[in-house]
Formats: C-alpha cells, sequence, structure tokens
C-alpha cells in the first residue's frame, strides 16, 4: 500500500486539505517505507527513498527526528558492510 500511493507524493494528503502538515504526513510515510523496504532486504530501494527525503531535509535541524533516523540507517549499513568486510 505505501508503495503504491508514494508516487503521489504529498499531493494524496491535499485531498484532506490538512495544510502544511501534508508533507510532513508525506515524508512521515516515506520514512516508514523505507524502514519497511530495509526490513524487508530491500536496501537499495531504501537508499533511494532516503536520498530523496535527505534532500528535503538539506535545512532541516541536525536533531529532526526523521533526519536522525535517516542518519542512523545509514550509519548502520556502513557498520554492517564494515563487520562484513573483516569476516
Amino acid at each position: 500500500m505505501l508503495a503504491r500511493v508514494s508516487p503521489y507524493g504529498s499531493r494524496l494528503y491535499l485531498l484532506r486539505h490538512y495544510g502544511p502538515a501534508d508533507a510532513y504526513f508525506w515524508m512521515r510515510t516515506q520514512v516508514r517505507l523505507a524502514d519497511l523496504y530495509r526490513r524487508l532486504g530491500r536496501i537499495d530501494e531504501a537508499k533511494v527513498l532516503e536520498s530523496e527525503l535527505l534532500k528535503l531535509l538539506s535545512v532541516a535541524d541536525a536533531d529532526h527526528p526523521m533526519l536522525r533516523a535517516i542518519e542512523q540507517h545509514r550509519a548502520n549499513d556502513v557498520s554492517s558492510s564494515s563487520s562484513i568486510n573483516r569476516e
């Protein structure tokens, strides 16, 4: 379901007239979809979503929850790949 509505972006939420919050809801959904992709082992797809979100969050505070979640995932990717390379 999340993947089907993803291409519509924040326009999906405009139907309910949430106002400025529509972008937040869309972005939160994208973070959740990326997290789901990671849990399913679809890392490359998660990274694509996260890259798009990072562009949008480039002006966000460093402690923004979505930004921190994405950075944590990426840090885990680095530590996972380095531990695999050691084996």
